[in-house]
């Protein structure tokens, strides 16, 4: 039986023919499998009809069988009638018996028989029993044949062996035939020339075939030692370079060593040399230094020990108010005590409050004391008095900052009152207690400080820059100050016509604020204080300036042109019955040229029929689609499965279609959000992009139930996200050309015969960040896609084909990225559209694409399967994949093919193959572990090649063109010398103590002595 996979699509012919025998007779029967662009084909309700042309011209046409959606055909005897190639096709009819459609070609190969006649029955015997004989000959000949070939393929014997092997029986068949032609020369006059040709084009094929082989084993075998030698030298000379770069660093740190040596003797020698001159100099330094010192201080000369005692003066120590007396007393010299401290204190406590009181002779009300170093001012109580800390507030506690010098008033009763704390900055602070509970410190304001942040209102008449508002280009200072627009005329920034307002700001940010005297305005300026002026302005907006923007008449019209609701043009939710597309159709021919949302309410609302979007910038939104699909239970405070906006259809047709039916412009701008669009025949299309669109946009979707989720044709920039999209036999179909397609953040899914997202001839497209569900035949299928990214996504499937990237008649796609997948087979199945464990779980056709830093994991695979397959396709790059395969010699594949594709850290050695095409090459772990090891020994021969080179040149000097050995010289093998001159020899000592010396005298002669 011939089991064959014919396609609808004619581009997809079989090009390898069946073969068979001239006037076979109902021998062969084909088993077909037909598919539709890749998706099995359904043969349903149809008839099928077998059509076949032969080389003499004459046609076969006779019916075929369905079984199980196959066709099963067994070929009549008169296909094999010709010898030759047969053109073959099926063709599908319908239950009228009309053509609806053909498979592609497929050939049969009829081969010539070989013709046995015989004249008697006597010469049929013979005829019999030579042919046994013969067939008994060619079959011994062949299992030898056979066996040699074996025994090559598996390296068991010689290229010699080969060859003894070979002329043997090439020598055993002549003979044996030569007796064969010999008895059956009489009878079989009109055979023997079959018969030698048959063995000759046996002999010859093998022959043929085994010198291939065995060429090709040798040059794979030159080709592996020419890379290791080359390899090793490279390496090597790596290594010469490398001692060669140390030894110039020895001898530049040599040299460096030397030349800091003769520096640190060189300040070594002048150090010494100075310290000599300054102890020859010092003791004249010392006396002159002596000598320039003052003779006397205040007219007192010094004594024997150079010291002077200044005699003490007079100071006044206290004042007299009332007699004006003041009492003096002697003190240490001191130019700066012309009254001494204690008579202010007297002055301040005693005389002045008893002399000059305002109101009575009482003493002063509030008494000054010296305050305590060690005072806590958040303990005074019961008292009114000023405290002074002259120079010993460091330590004082309760303070609003540390100090040695400050006063502080206090002013406290009981458990309440407050503390004034006078700083030496000028500051002033201030705290109050109340039940014993204090506050923080506060500085008060003085009227420096305020006068320097506020200034007086002033007028302005230009506001451009920050100098016309501030009156100065001062950027630094903090300001606050009101301000008059000393004009009537509109001033940009502080809107003029005698406005008031305030300035402000600090040194980085300055502003303004600006209100009208007679209209309701308010104008904010303001920006960086280091620009020239403000950088922006603007008038407020107020409450009911609102409230009567939206209840203007006129732009509720406008609002209501622009999103219309179903249900006001006669759309009907929860009614299986009721056709909601005609109101869909209303709704979007009412929209203006300008677009505008078609809204969907809460509720079910089926179609019977298609919703058409046969203009730009539509958007079909809906309240919101709810919960994941329409078999989620309801939980009694939610809507029921399937979401608040739902839109079901009914039968197996497109429910919304874009299409242009005007002109053939293409459509822009159409945008489908926040409902639920599900079918219950799981047929049709769900959103039909049958016309050429720009910018589709569908996000925030549920789509399930249905043929094909989604399927736009021509589309530029599609963007298709957040999405879920599955439980349809398809989920995203960009069919024709499509460029900068955006599928990302999706959850989608397809069914056995259906593709999850199938994109052709995709230029500069982008699908990241999905959540892909089996069961479709592959996850992702891309025909000629060029410069796009798979990206991110997350893919469970149950065979191989997930990723694949296919040519689209005949142009394959080039320059892709395929990166940071994770793609799981958790349990094997079937591919359901006959792609084998070969196939690759990512299977690329196509030049110059990177597949990188992806994970594929595959349980339960046959054995043998392949991760990643480049069928066809050069200069591919598959780098740092994680591909974890049991019980497989495939985990990366290159066909033979394809040429200078490299693997680098995917999969070891004997998990690659290369299609023994050496252009495809791996770089694995163990073999790079394995130059570091053959690196690693080479370094310790070198290192050994070098400790006997030095060896050598210790045991050697050169001086001239004179070599002098110290020790002894050991020759052995062959010695050819050179000379010309005087007596010259050579000495030598054997290591089996022989000794002597040869060599030419100058009179001409040769002597050996030993």
């Amino acid at each position: 039986m011939e089991t064959l996979n014919l396609d609808v699509n004619k581009k997809r012919e079989l090009t390898t023919p069946i073969r068979l025998r001239q006037r076979d007779k109902n021998s062969h029967t084909i088993h077909a499998s037909i598919f539709d662009h890749g998706v099995t084909y359904d043969l349903s309700k149809k008839n099928v009809q077998f059509n076949a042309s032969k080389p003499d011209g004459t046609i076969i046409q006779q019916s075929a069988s369905i079984t199980d959606n196959a066709i099963k055909y067994t070929l009549p005897e008169q296909a094999t009638a010709v010898t030759g190639k047969v053109k073959c096709y099926f063709s599908i009819l319908d239950s009228s018996g009309n053509v609806v459609d053909s498979t592609a070609t497929f050939y049969l190969e009829v081969e010539d028989a070989i013709n046995l006649t015989a004249g008697s029955k006597s010469y049929i015997e013979s005829i019999d029993a030579i042919k046994s004989n013969f067939e008994s000959k060619v079959a011994t000949i062949n299992a030898q044949l056979d066996k040699v070939q074996q025994d090559l393929n598996n390296k068991n014997i010689s290229g010699q062996e080969v060859l003894d092997k070979i002329n043997k029986i090439k020598s055993d068949a002549e003979n044996a035939l030569a007796k064969l032609n010999s008895d059956a020369q009489a009878t079989l006059s009109g055979i023997d020339s079959k018969i030698t040709s048959l063995v000759n084009d046996k002999w010859n094929t093998k022959s043929t075939d085994l010198d291939t082989k065995y060429n090709s084993h040798i040059k794979e075998l030159d080709s592996s030692w020419n890379t290791l030698r080359d390899k090793a030298l490279q390496q090597s000379n790596e290594i010469t370079n490398k001692n060669n770069q140390a030894g110039t660093l020895i001898n530049s740190i040599t040299t460096t060593k030397k030349d800091i040596e003769n520096i640190l003797e060189k300040l070594k020698t002048d150090s010494a040399t100075a310290l000599s001159n300054l102890e020859k100099n010092a003791d004249s330094l010392v006396a002159q230094a002596i000598e320039s010192l003052p003779k006397t201080v205040q007219g007192v000369k010094p004594d024997a020990n150079g010291n002077i005692t200044l005699p003490q003066q007079t100071v006044v120590s206290s004042f007299d108010v009332d007699s004006g007396q003041a009492t003096t007393m002697q003190r240490g010299y001191d130019n700066y005590w012309p009254v001494d401290q204690m008579a202010i204190n007297q002055l301040l406590r005693e005389k002045l409050p008893a002399k000059y009181a305002l109101k009575s002779d009482d003493a002063m009300k509030i008494p000054v004391v010296n305050g305590g170093a060690n005072d806590d001012l958040a303990r005074f109580r019961n008292m009114c008095q000023l405290r002074i800390y002259d120079g010993n507030g460091q330590n004082v506690k309760s303070v609003p900052f540390q100090n040695n010098w400050f006063s502080v008033l206090v002013n406290m009763h009981s458990n309440w009152g407050t503390l004034t704390y006078l700083g030496q900055d000028r500051s002033i602070w201030q705290s109050s207690c109340n039940g014993d509970q204090w506050t923080s410190w506060t500085k008060l304001a003085s009227t420096d400080y305020i006068d320097n942040k506020v200034q007086n209102a002033r007028d302005i008449t230009n506001a451009n820059t920050w100098q016309d508002i501030f009156g100065d280009s001062v950027t630094s200072k903090d300001r606050l100050f009101p301000f008059r627009v000393a004009t009537s005329s509109y001033i940009p920034n502080v809107l003029g016509d005698y406005a008031s307002g305030i300035a402000f700001g600090k040194a980085d940010v300055k502003g303004t604020i600006a209100v009208s005297n007679h209209e309701k305005k308010v104008v904010i300026s303001g920006g960086s204080a280091a620009s020239a002026s403000p950088r922006w302005s603007g008038e407020l907006s107020f409450k009911d300036d609102f409230a009567n923007y939206y209840n203007k008449p006129e732009i509720d019209n406008k609002f209501k042109n622009i999103v219309l609701n179903i249900v006001d043009f006669g759309a009907k939710a929860e009614d299986s019955n009721f056709d909601n597309a005609p109101a869909f159709n209303r709704a979007i021919q009412s929209l203006p040229s300008t677009g505008g949302i078609i809204y969907i309410p809460n509720g079910n609302f089926f179609l019977k029929s298609t919703v058409t979007i046969d203009r730009s910038y539509v958007h079909i939104m809906g309240l919101n689609h709810g919960l994941r699909s329409g078999i989620d239970p309801s939980d009694g405070t939610t809507q029921t499965g399937g979401g608040g906006a739902k839109v079901t259809v009914q039968n197996s047709i497109s429910a919304f279609k874009i299409q242009n039916t005007h002109n053939d412009k293409r459509l822009s701008g159409i945008t489908f959000s926040g409902f639920d669009l599900k079918g219950d025949t799981n047929g049709g299309v769900g959103i039909d992009g049958a016309s050429n669109t720009d910018r589709v946009v569908i996000d925030n979707m549920t789509i399930n139930n249905i043929g094909t989720g989604v399927k736009l044709n021509g589309a530029d920039a599609p963007r298709i996200t957040n999405s879920w999209i599955a439980e349809t036999k398809s989920s995203i179909q960009l069919t024709g050309a499509s460029q900068q397609a955006e599928i990302k953040n999706n959850s989608l899914g397809a069914q056995p015969q259906g593709i999850t997202v199938l994109l052709e001839n995709a230029d500069r497209y982008n699908i990241s960040g999905n959540n892909i569900y089996p069961d479709g035949s592959s996850a992702i299928r891309l025909l000629n896609p060029v410069h796009g990214a798979i990206v991110g996504n997350t893919i469970s499937a149950y065979y191989t084909g997930i990723i694949e990237m296919l040519p689209n008649d005949n142009t394959y796609g080039n320059s892709n990225v395929i990166s940071g997948n994770v793609i799981a087979i958790e349990s094997w199945k079937n591919n359901p559209i006959g792609r084998d464990s070969k196939w690759g779980i990512i299977h690329i056709e196509g030049y110059d694409n990177l597949i990188s830093g992806n994970n594929i994991l595959a349980n339960g695979s046959p054995q043998d399967t392949t991760g990643i397959l480049i069928m066809k396709g050069d200069r591919n790059k598959i780098a740092t994949n994680v591909i974890t395969i049991p019980n497989t010699s495939s985990k990366v594949v290159c066909n033979g093919s394809a040429n200078n594709n490299t693997v680098v850290y995917s999969t070891d050695s004997s998990s690659f193959q290369n299609g023994l095409n050496s252009s495809n090459q791996n770089i694995d772990f163990d073999e790079v572990n394995a130059l570091k090891k053959n690196y690693a020994i080479l370094e310790t021969q070198l290192n050994v090649l070098q400790g006997q080179m030095a060896d050598l040149l210790g045991a050697i000097s050169i001086s001239g063109d004179t070599l002098q050995i110290n020790g002894k010289l050991a020759v052995r093998g062959n010695v050819t010398t050179y000379w010309d001159g005087a007596d010259q020899f050579i000495v030598y000592s054997g290591h089996n103590f022989k000794r002597g010396y040869f060599g030419m005298y100058d009179n001409g002669q040769f002597k050996v002595n030993g």
